[in-house]
């Protein structure tokens, strides 16, 4: 099977550099901080390869479904024909609230 495409919502971005911003304050290392996002990117686009394997998660939106990234990240993305979209990106321990907040007020598609 071909790997789907992927593309990220500008929100998605919006983490991704937040992800960035949080590992660089904790590390104090722009190196670990470049390493990680690059994994966590490297990550989402593996969902291309089996975009069915993350778990759907219907109670929070339709076709919604969750990926995980190093046990500290979640990824919510949105399988769509033959492509994957990134939705959200975010620390899990700071997950549920905030990103089930965003999808209410915004809607994830």
């Amino acid at each position: 099977m071909k790997p789907y495409h992927i593309t990220f919502r500008k929100v998605a971005q919006r983490d991704m550099k937040a992800i960035f911003d949080y590992v660089l304050d904790q590390s104090a290392n722009r190196a670990t901080a470049l390493r990680y996002t690059k994994r966590l990117r490297a990550r989402c686009e593996r969902i291309g390869g089996a975009p069915l394997g993350g778990v759907a998660r219907p109670d929070l939106g339709p076709d919604l479904r969750i990926a995980v990234f190093e046990k500290s990240i979640v990824i919510l993305y949105l399988v769509e024909g033959e492509s994957v979209r990134i939705t959200t990106s975010s620390l899990a321990a700071r997950t549920t609230k905030p990103c089930c907040a965003a999808i209410a007020k915004t809607g994830i598609r």
